[in-house]
């Protein structure tokens, strides 16, 4: 890729000295040309020969500078072209749009492809310059080139993962519990340890190396009995006060917030557990969103759509629970369940897959899961419908039933789901798929994929995937 040589323009710098002075800055797009250009970079106006112009779709402030991307679609390049220049334009108090920052890359400029040469489907071009001390500085965005790369995800959710339970190492030496295994978190901080002892009057406690004090639900020293060997304590590490709070017997006001949890399992596949001590336990179970219909392009008759899937309900349930009692999770292509014994405790039912988008048969979305047996209980969305296609074409597959009520429960849960294939002239378009990542590395997502879109009857739109089921368990601290 070219190296290019950046300035802020002298309108530039009149914006900035406006910002200075309490006014702000808006970003308006990025502009690729080749033209050719000698002399001072600061006294540009416009780019030589303009090529393509992107819209924002994402703008960082870290200190006195930002860095924009946008996302130059090959599609839309009608002769390919030397990318020699680079420009930002901007707008103040005034309105009036000016190029903020003008680069030239030398003779080493990258070739951009017509979209009759492309191999591939789009390009993020980022930059980064200077805004000095300037209050306000913002963008205008383009909605549909919005999307997360994966750096910029794990940056915003650290504060959310630092809220979830962390399994502490836990050594005892004498009378002094050694845990270990914050890893730099601050504030309240849920965790859970297995006790290598059991605890006597009098023992105290170490956290990654400070000493701790131990507090109980009523905010007295703990007793003899808090818990035995090998018990899976759950606490509230409150880093600023230097405390370890337990949830015990005593009567008193809990040190918790209320509404307090700490998550103890999570299921992304069938299985067993069992409640590791006595207390209240919050079940919820999340069922798996439908897949969006595949369709395909007859000749004789006319060309439609797909429908999408329906998103998966999800319930949650809390109980009170003696250690050892044992429950079984279900997950799979079906409904999502939590059993004990032969009893259906709650069920959380998958959405319903979209149908048509053959033979002339308008795609139809999925019906929406249905969840029963909770205390609350969220039944899913219905997917899309799919459409009859104008000549053959352009005609947009149907989207994928959204996550029910997932703000509820934002957490755990998004609402993300799969958008319908929609042609744009190509000869089929697949329907994409809701997210299905890791717990601990995205949130998940019980919304339906979307409809596929056939225009050629050579070729075979398929609907994307929902978003897979779960069960998770939370130990109720107040």
């Amino acid at each position: 890729m070219a190296g290019f040589q950046i300035t802020i323009t002298e309108a530039g710098l009149g914006l900035l000295a406006e910002g200075l002075s309490g006014g702000s800055i808006t970003f308006t797009g990025i502009h690729l040309g080749d033209g050719v250009h000698s002399g001072s970079l600061q006294n540009v106006p416009a780019l030589h020969a303009l090529r393509a112009s992107l819209p924002i779709s994402r703008l960082f402030r870290r200190g006195n500078q930002v860095t924009l991307k946008g996302t130059l679609r090959f599609g839309q390049v009608e002769d390919g072209f030397y990318w020699r220049e680079l420009g930002l334009t901007a707008k103040g108090e005034n309105g009036a749009e000016v190029l903020y920052a003008y680069g030239i890359s030398g003779s080493n400029a990258d070739y951009i492809p017509g979209a009759s040469e492309a191999t591939l489907d789009e390009r993020v071009i980022q930059l980064t310059v200077a805004v000095a001390g300037t209050g306000q500085v913002t963008a205008v965005l383009d909605p549909s080139a919005l999307y997360v790369e994966k750096e910029e995800l794990e940056e915003t959710l650290a504060p959310v993962w630092t809220g979830l339970t962390r399994t502490l190492s836990c050594v005892k030496n004498g009378g002094r519990f050694a845990l270990s295994g914050l890893s730099g978190a601050e504030g309240l901080v849920s965790c859970q340890f297995a006790a290598d002892a059991a605890f006597e009057e009098g023992d105290s406690f170490t956290v990654d190396g400070a000493v701790y004090t131990a507090r109980t639900q009523n905010g007295e020293p703990p007793g003899k009995g808090l818990f035995a060997a090998g018990a899976a304590v759950a606490v509230l590490v409150d880093t600023a006060g230097k405390t370890v709070n337990f949830k015990a017997a005593g009567g008193g006001k809990s040190p918790f917030p209320a509404g307090t949890t700490a998550l103890c399992r999570a299921f992304r596949q069938s299985g067993s557990w069992t409640a590791p001590f006595a207390g209240k336990y919050r079940f919820i179970c999340v069922g798996r969103g439908g897949v969006g219909s595949l369709c395909q392009y007859s000749a004789s008759r006319p060309a439609v759509s797909g429908g999408g899937g329906g998103s998966g309900s999800w319930c949650e349930k809390v109980v009170e629970l003696q250690g050892g009692e044992q429950f079984t999770i279900q997950l799979g292509a079906s409904d999502t369940k939590l059993l004990r014994g032969s009893e259906e405790i709650m069920v959380a039912g998958k959405g319903q897959n979209g149908s048509g988008g053959f033979n002339g048969v308008v795609g139809k979305g999925g019906a929406g899961g249905i969840a029963s047996g909770g205390d609350i209980n969220h039944n899913g969305l219905d997917g899309g419908n799919g459409v009859t296609a104008a000549n053959g074409a352009n005609g947009p597959g149907g989207d994928g039933g959204q996550a029910p009520d997932w703000q509820q429960l934002r957490l755990y849960l998004s609402g993300i789901y799969g958008l319908g294939g929609f042609s744009n002239g190509n000869p089929s378009e697949n329907g994409l798929t809701a997210s299905e990542s890791s717990l601990f590395g995205q949130t998940l997502c019980c919304g339906g994929g979307g409809g596929g879109l056939s225009a050629d009857r050579a070729k075979a739109g398929k609907g994307g995937s929902g978003g897979q089921g779960a069960v998770l368990i939370e130990y109720v601290l107040a």
